[in-house]
């Protein structure tokens, strides 16, 4: 057989059986092969399920297991995943039936347990012990000639039938399976040579059913030896990570049991973690790893695929009761806004009050005051939060001290969005520093109101100058002026869309952090969506809008809708922007043409809000709506995906990633697959209202009204409510 696979595979060859060949035959001889002689293309060829088999037949000898007792999908989940990192189990004692005779006790499953860093067999084999040894291991004795036989699934090799004449004439057969000087009869040798292989192996069945139980311990013990291969330790370390890597994780686990230095490779491989960590869409942050390699002594990849991977188990048993934390009541209130990032909870009300909770006790931090209408936008950057509100102006906090810092005046209605734009790069090169170039140079703000126009501002930073609408004169001038401009007649002075407000002759700027002022709708602006250069406004006079930020002009004007629209997306890495209206429509339109590329019709109501994550590796459209279901959408094709019945009331809120769906509405909270449709649990019932809700790996966090109480509710599901 060829000590390397070839490009092509037919695929017949693709078979579990075949597969556990190829692997075995490169394994015997991996000298002659290099790290590409098993081409990336060549294992893509084979499906995931028949390397799983391949790689559970070469294995399952070296786990002393019996084959029918402890298949690999059967395995119970190993030491990987247990409460302590490692099981310590004494062994698992295998399935194997026995008649009434047979009084010996089940044998052991070898199993790595940790004592202080280190691990040690349970059961400890001796020290030649066959799984312990390689073909090379110097602990054979050079006298000391394993029989050649050949691995499962392979072709024998054929003897001239000189070579079997006598059982004598091979000195490593056991005394029990010597003939002493009695000839085997040549005639059965050629007659069994000549037959295919189905009736060779009925013929050795039936030999073998005929045979004592002492000859076939004999046969055993020259086969057994002959099937524990270890193609892992063979082969070299890249190649074996790359067969390794197309495995599932249970299936890692249960290798990393079979001996010492399978678990080594498999635990201490970066490379093998983090390919497990994408595959299974756990998105991590550069400096979770950094915490991890200074808090654990494992592999810190390892460690934080085992977390979330337990966290994702958590999410997705209907019978794991998370640990609940509940809020103090309180009475008469509508939350428009939620926010939660590692320890805070910020939450915004109809009453003109922005609340701050803690995230580990859920008890009241400190309550932010100076608005003096309801808060109806909310955004959060690192410490700087900003707040727009029915009385007409932008605030902006500092939640390290709680204090206002700015307070921006400008629209003539009813903050009804905003949103922070962050830098992001245009696709140009510096020349002057050979950097990307970057826009906004700095965060911008974004504000849309009632008032039908939006306005841009710089995002005021941390230790910028205060702006208060009575302390402004003297922080920017240096001087008191009497009776300044009102800001109505400072918007008054712009002429056109986007010209910069101009200076007045009795007051030197009524805001330095006013950049522009984009006029167009007709109606209130309802929602906006930023990236970049690129803003997208969605307004009650039924049409999208976008605008360049650094021109601060409208580019395109999307007309389509025949009703309010009151949600929309960007998608700007593939030049596209979808809409939802109160004509129970989406529409998903081309931001280079603005035509509109699909419409995607499915609800029978009010499609009030949208998700879409672009930076997802798998985006996915979802909508809610007020016909109590959610829908996922193909962007490609403009049809439905799944549809989320079960609810019912009006979807009031909802938050996704890239494995769940987590929606609101009268009644409860549930959780749905994002890929597959299905319902999975409701996190909380027997509500009257569900406001806001938002979610992380670890923590749910819900606005919910109980009678006429509203009350925030934490799930944490890395914790059991006892």
């Amino acid at each position: 057989m060829a000590n390397t696979l070839p490009s092509q595979i037919s695929p017949d060859r693709n078979s579990p059986g075949h597969v556990s060949d190829r692997l075995a035959s490169l394994a015997t001889n991996p000298v002659q092969m290099s790290v590409t002689a098993l081409s990336s293309a060549d294992l893509r060829s084979i499906p995931p399920s028949h390397i799983t088999q391949a790689v559970d037949e070469l294995a399952r000898p070296l786990t002393n297991l019996d084959s029918d007792a402890y298949p690999l999908s059967d395995l119970p989940v190993p030491f990987i995943f247990s409460a302590d990192g490692i099981a310590a189990s004494s062994g698992i004692p295998t399935k194997r039936k026995r008649s009434p005779d047979d009084q010996r006790k089940p044998r052991t499953v070898p199993r790595l347990m940790n004592t202080s860093d280190t691990f040690r067999y349970i059961s400890e084999p001796s020290a030649d012990d066959p799984i312990l040894l390689s073909p090379t291991s110097p602990a054979l004795n050079d006298h000391e000639n394993p029989v050649s036989l050949p691995s499962p699934m392979m072709s024998p090799t054929v003897h001239s039938p000189s070579t079997f004449t006598t059982a004598t004439q091979d000195p490593s057969l056991p005394d029990s399976l010597s003939l002493s000087n009695e000839n085997i009869p040549l005639d059965l040798i050629h007659i069994f040579d000549s037959a295919p292989e189905s009736l060779k192996g009925a013929v050795v069945y039936n030999l073998l059913r005929r045979c004592s139980r002492k000859t076939l311990s004999s046969i055993a013990s020259l086969i057994v030896p002959s099937l524990r291969r270890d193609f892992i330790g063979c082969l070299p370390p890249e190649l074996s990570l790359r067969i390794l890597s197309l495995l599932d994780v249970k299936s890692l686990c249960r290798l990393a049991t079979v001996s010492k230095p399978w678990y080594d490779l498999i635990s201490n491989s970066d490379y093998l973690w983090r390919t497990l960590l994408a595959r299974e869409m756990f998105h991590y942050l550069p400096q979770e790893i950094d915490l991890l390699s200074h808090t654990e002594k494992e592999n810190p990849y390892k460690a934080l695929f085992r977390e979330k991977y337990i966290l994702q188990r958590n999410w997705r048993d209907p019978n794991f009761r998370p640990y609940r934390i509940t809020s103090a009541p309180i009475d008469d209130v509508i939350v428009t806004c939620l926010h939660f990032n590692s320890d805070k909870i910020i939450v915004a009300a109809g009453d003109s009050n922005i609340m701050i909770y803690d995230c580990k006790t859920g008890k009241l931090l400190q309550e932010l005051i100076g608005h003096t209408g309801g808060v109806w936008s909310l955004q959060c950057r690192g410490n700087t939060l900003v707040s727009g509100s029915t009385d007409r102006t932008l605030r902006v906090w500092d939640l390290t001290t709680y204090r206002c810092t700015h307070v921006l005046e400008g629209h003539v209605s009813t903050v009804r969005c905003l949103n922070i734009v962050e830098p992001a790069p245009t696709g140009e090169v510096d020349p002057a520093t050979g950097k990307p170039k970057m826009f906004p140079p700095r965060p911008l703000l974004v504000t849309g109101s009632r008032d039908t126009t939006l306005r841009v501002w710089k995002l005021p930073l941390p230790g910028e100058c205060e702006v208060h609408p009575n302390k402004m004169y003297r922080e920017y001038t240096g001087t008191v002026k009497l009776n300044p401009p009102t800001m109505e007649e400072i918007s008054a002075k712009v002429t056109s869309v986007g010209d910069p407000v101009e200076s007045d002759s009795r007051y030197d700027g009524p805001n330095p952090f006013l950049i522009s002022v984009l006029r167009g709708h007709d109606a209130s602006v309802r929602s906006i969506a930023t990236h970049g250069d690129v803003l997208a406004s969605a307004s009650y006079d039924n049409d999208v809008r976008i605008w360049s930020l650094s021109t601060a002009k409208c580019t395109q004007r999307l007309v389509g809708h025949t009703n309010k629209v009151y949600s929309v997306l960007l998608d700007v890495e593939n030049k596209r922007c979808m809409s939802g209206s109160l004509d129970s429509t989406i529409r998903v339109w081309s931001l280079e043409t603005g035509e509109c590329l699909h419409v995607l019709v499915g609800h029978t109501s009010l499609v009030g809000i949208l998700g879409y994550n672009a930076l997802s590796s798998s985006p996915t459209l979802v909508s809610g709506c007020a016909d109590t279901t959610l829908r996922t959408w193909n962007l490609e094709t403009g049809k439905t995906k799944h549809v989320f019945e079960g609810h019912s009331g009006s979807i009031t809120c909802f938050h996704h990633d890239d494995h769940q769906i987590v929606s609101g509405a009268v009644g409860s909270v549930k959780v749905w697959d994002v890929n597959t449709g299905e319902f999975i649990r409701d996190i909380t019932t027997g509500l009257h209202g569900v406001w806001q809700v938002r979610f992380n790996s670890k923590l749910c966090v819900a606005a919910v009204q109980r009678d006429r109480s509203m009350f925030i509710e934490i799930f944490d599901f890395s914790r059991r409510q006892e």
